[in-house]
């Protein structure tokens, strides 16, 4: 585990995981999960993506579901 933290999702602001052919690949952009409130996540991987955002592998860290690649803005890390 790289890191854990939150996803900070809420009622206005849907936080999206999205495909590694996305943020690893440059292909399209394809989401793979969307987070709605805060859930507690951990992270596996870290990538910097062409444009510099940082980007963290997410999986739920109490059920263990696939969340995809979110943005460290979305992310709070303890």
């Amino acid at each position: 585990v790289v890191f854990k933290g939150t996803a900070n999702g809420s009622p206005d602001k849907v936080v999206y995981g999205y495909k590694s052919s996305y943020v690893l690949e440059g292909g399209a952009e394809e989401k793979q999960w969307p987070i709605e409130g805060v859930w507690n996540v951990k992270g596996t991987r870290i990538a910097k993506w062409y444009d510099g955002k940082t980007w963290y592998e997410c999986y739920d860290a109490d059920d263990g579901d696939y969340y995809g690649w979110i943005k460290k803005s979305d992310l709070t890390l303890e």
